[in-house]
């Protein structure tokens, strides 16, 4: 569709919106304004004649100008009748008789005097009727008129009133004696008299014609049904409410195109409806209105089709032609981008500079058009390093294999259609080097990472292989987590045991030699292996139990695979639940220490204690140190809980040597551990400690064991050349069962070295382990250093001792470690009574049982 039809339908459907719209607001606005306006004409005609009525009713009285007083009621009657009956001649004579009837009673309701026009209307006087009922003392107009007040005499009782010749006004005023305002009672009326004139339809009827009005009156008793029907609602509702004290309403109704009726009802002096009033009316109001609205709207289509026409030809010359042309410009530049062509319009307005813009706007499009080739090349570029960046966050940069972004990508994916797939089982194998370190530490990081291309690339044939095999479609994927650990992963194997079967020829595959920098280097791997259903529901869930499976494969002797089981899952609960107990320690208040004494050999003195530190716990009862004394090293806790030590240990012999009285005070033995040693801030907590308790620093010996020292023998050697400046002591623990190095011993600053309790316990069996004792003990008195023994449990094991000439010794022989209040009694008794042979018996926390009232 072209612009200038699309022009010209929107201009006929605005003509004929227009005209649709004039002619409603003329039909259901206008219109209805000339039939409101002859509703109006109507109601106000038939409220005319209802006032005409109304002023004939309330004239009544001047037909007869008499007054209300009177002094002989029956010369008053006469005076009443002779002017009747002249205003009676008049009429014989065609003159106007303002009157039809004159009735005088008195207050008792006896007729005194009537007369009627014509006189054939009065009814015989022994019935002493009047209308449809006697007109007596219990008339209501009678009744009405006699209880007036002399004031509302004049006023009297008036209205219409329903006779059996038709309705009559009527008028009745009571009669008052003239000396009855002098009366000191009050005053009552003497009799009435009744004026009345029939309803003179003829004249109403004429009236109306004069007026252009076609007024109708009925009784109201004369209605059909079927005429009562069509009634108004509001007359309905007048005419059947008990009470019409209220002003008869008038409603209005179209009879036809040309007649409109107006209704209403008049009441009798009572208030009851008797006559029922019509006043029909010609519409020439609306039916100008719709005249005039039928010229009007043709007169506006005329218009509008005339404006239109115009509108049209206007348009067509200044907008529809030049847009055309600029169409056509358009065109002839074509859709190969030639745009050598330039526009022909020469106009000084809109379209001119339209054109001249196009023109400049092909120009820019011929430079744009070269500056968009070099566009697509650049965004070549910039897409190709896009793909580069993308490949480079998703894949490690040395072996080229997707890294732990992508593999958590990928078991994200897998994990979120498990639900799809519930027969389902992917496999995660962790797979670490076995000396890796070894290779790459001597022959350089170069030869390392060319070592972990060489096993990338034998790791992918070894997948590749495995999964041709599969029964089923194993979508499997390697990659690199970081330095020698690497991922597989075989999604839809078929079960655990197929995946199983897979890995540990995977980890065949992988054993062999490997060429490094002109070196041949035989690896092995360890590997461990998880599977989806292992109650695994998330990535991490899954990546960490391949990963506890590949550090079991690691403690179970390297080069061989592990499958995660629930057992390894419940050891990491365990240590996690001790890692998360340990924490709280104390503030839990858990910890306990126990004392073990320290004997002098050969005088059965004892010289110091030995503390060690118990952990009841609050569910599990006695958790042994060897538990949670390493996890509280690895975690960092190690160094509070040392601390705590320290001072709970220094707080105790400080309180046994001010007790003491007799006998030289005795030291305590405190054991740290490598973190504490490495602590910097140790040598200043040990300061504070003695400070705090009041201990001597000689008074206080620590602990140390061989691994400790030879594992950063520089660190350590500075670390204890500065604690023992302080006057502090250091004993050797477990001397002899590490990888001892004797000829470091003169290096550190050691006081005391301890003998392990596994060669006391040999002494027994033979001469070559007294041999071992006897050379320590041998070398340690060379270098000026004492000896204790530990694990002494035999009488037979003290005198091998002694004859060694072993410093001291500590064991069960002497005593079990206990609480300090069980030790009070034996080292008050020590003082004076030296043990040289030493029975059993003492109670220890290292029995549970006795352990537990002291937990409660």
């Amino acid at each position: 569709m072209n612009l200038r039809l699309k022009i010209l339908l929107t201009l006929i459907a605005v003509f004929i919106t227009y005209v649709v719209t004039d002619a409603a607001i003329h039909q259901y606005v206008v219109i209805p304004r000339f039939v409101a306006l002859e509703r109006f004409q109507a109601t106000r005609d038939l409220q005319r004649a209802h006032k005409s009525i109304e002023h004939e009713i309330n004239n009544l009285h001047l037909a007869l100008e008499l007054p209300t007083k009177w002094n002989d009621l029956p010369d008053y009657a006469g005076q009443a009748f002779t002017r009747f009956d002249r205003l009676r001649d008049k009429r014989a004579r065609n003159l106007a008789l303002p009157l039809d009837l004159l009735v005088v009673l008195d207050n008792t309701g006896r007729i005194i005097q009537q007369s009627t026009y014509p006189p054939e209307l009065v009814t015989p006087p022994e019935t002493e009727t009047f209308a449809s009922e006697p007109l007596s003392f219990t008339h209501p107009l009678v009744a009405r008129s006699l209880s007036l007040t002399p004031a509302d005499a004049a006023t009297g009782i008036r209205g219409l009133m329903m006779t059996d010749h038709g309705p009559m006004f009527v008028l009745a005023r009571p009669l008052f004696h003239a000396q009855t305002e002098h009366a000191d009672r009050v005053p009552h009326a003497d009799g009435v008299i009744v004026m009345g004139r029939f309803f003179d339809m003829k004249a109403v009827l004429d009236t109306a014609e004069q007026a252009d009005v076609a007024f109708r009156i009925r009784p109201l008793a004369q209605l059909m049904p079927a005429e009562r029907d069509l009634l108004g609602s509001e007359l309905k509702h007048y005419l059947n409410r008990l009470d019409h004290r209220s002003a008869a309403p008038v409603e209005t109704r179209e009879l036809n195109d040309n007649f409109l009726v107006a209704q209403s009802v008049f009441t009798d002096f009572e208030g009851t409806p008797i006559l029922i009033t019509h006043a029909r009316v010609r519409r020439d109001i609306s039916q100008e209105g719709q005249i005039a609205m039928h010229y009007a709207i043709g007169s506006l289509v005329v218009a509008a089709f005339v404006v239109l026409s115009i509108l049209l030809l206007l348009l067509q010359k200044i907008v529809i032609t030049p847009l055309h042309q600029l169409s056509d410009h358009a065109n002839r530049m074509g859709p190969e981008g030639n745009f050598s062509a330039r526009s022909e319009i020469n106009r000084d307005d809109e379209f001119g500079d339209l054109a001249t813009n196009i023109d400049m706007m092909v120009a820019r499009l011929r430079q744009l058009s070269s500056s968009n080739q070099q566009l697509h090349i650049e965004i070549s570029h910039r897409k190709s390093a896009e793909s580069e960046l993308q490949h480079a966050a998703t894949h490690d940069s040395l072996t080229q294999l997707p890294n732990r972004t992508h593999l958590k990508q990928v078991l994200e994916a897998r994990f979120e259609n498990r639900d799809l797939r519930p027969q389902c089982c992917d496999a995660l194998i962790f797979l670490d080097l076995d000396n890796f370190k070894i290779i790459n530490d001597s022959l350089g990081h170069a030869a390392g990472d060319e070592l972990l291309m060489a096993i990338g690339e034998r790791l992918q044939s070894a997948v590749a292989a495995v999964t041709q095999q599969s029964e089923t479609q194993v979508q499997p994927l390697v990659a690199r987590l970081g330095g020698d650990e690497f991922v597989i992963f075989l999604g839809n194997v078929a079960n655990e045991q197929v995946g199983t079967q897979f890995a540990e020829q995977i980890r065949r595959d992988l054993i062999g030699r490997y060429t490094v920098s002109g070196h041949e280097w035989t690896l092995g791997t360890s590997l461990g292996i998880a599977f989806s259903n292992d109650s695994a529901t998330t990535p991490e869930e899954l990546m960490r139990n391949a990963d506890l499976a590949m550090y079991r494969a690691k403690f179970s002797g390297k080069q061989c695979l592990a499958v995660f089981d629930h057992a390894m899952h419940a050891s990491v609960l365990k240590r996690l639940e001790l890692e998360e107990a340990i924490r709280t320690v104390l503030t839990d208040g858990g910890l306990r220490l126990v004392y073990q004494p320290i004997f002098d050999v050969a005088s059965g003195q004892i010289v110091g204690l030995e503390s060690l530190v118990r952990w009841i716990h609050s569910t599990k009862g006695l958790i042994n140190p060897s538990e949670f004394i390493p996890v509280a090293e690895e975690i960092g806790l190690i160094v509070p809980i040392g601390r705590w030590i320290l001072e709970e240990a220094c707080r105790t012999i400080h309180q046994l040597n001010a007790s003491r009285i007799d006998g030289p005070p005795i030291s305590i033995s405190v054991n740290v551990s490598k973190r504490q040693l490495t602590d910097p801030d140790f040598v200043t907590i040990l300061q504070d400690v003695l400070t705090k308790q009041r201990v001597l620093p000689s008074q206080l010996n620590l602990e140390i064991t061989e691994s400790m020292i030879m594992d950063s023998p520089e660190q350590v050697a500075d670390r204890l050349s500065q604690i023992r400046k302080l006057g502090i002591r250091l004993h050797m623990d477990d001397f002899g069962t590490g990888h001892s190095s004797l000829s470091c011993l003169h290096r550190f600053p050691i006081d005391v070295l301890k003998i392990d309790r596994s060669f006391v316990s040999t002494m027994e069996v033979g001469d070559d382990y007294e041999s071992i004792i006897h050379a320590i003990i041998t070398l340690a008195h060379n270098l000026n250093t004492k000896v204790i023994a530990e694990g002494i449990e035999t009488t037979r094991q003290l005198q091998q001792l002694r004859n060694l000439r072993c410093d001291f010794g500590q064991g069960y022989l002497y005593s079990k470690p206990a609480p300090i209040e069980e030790l009070e009694h034996l080292l008050a008794r020590n003082v004076n009574e030296p043990m040289l042979a030493p029975e059993f018996g003492f109670t220890t926390f290292d029995d549970r049982d006795a352990m537990m009232p002291v937990a409660r």
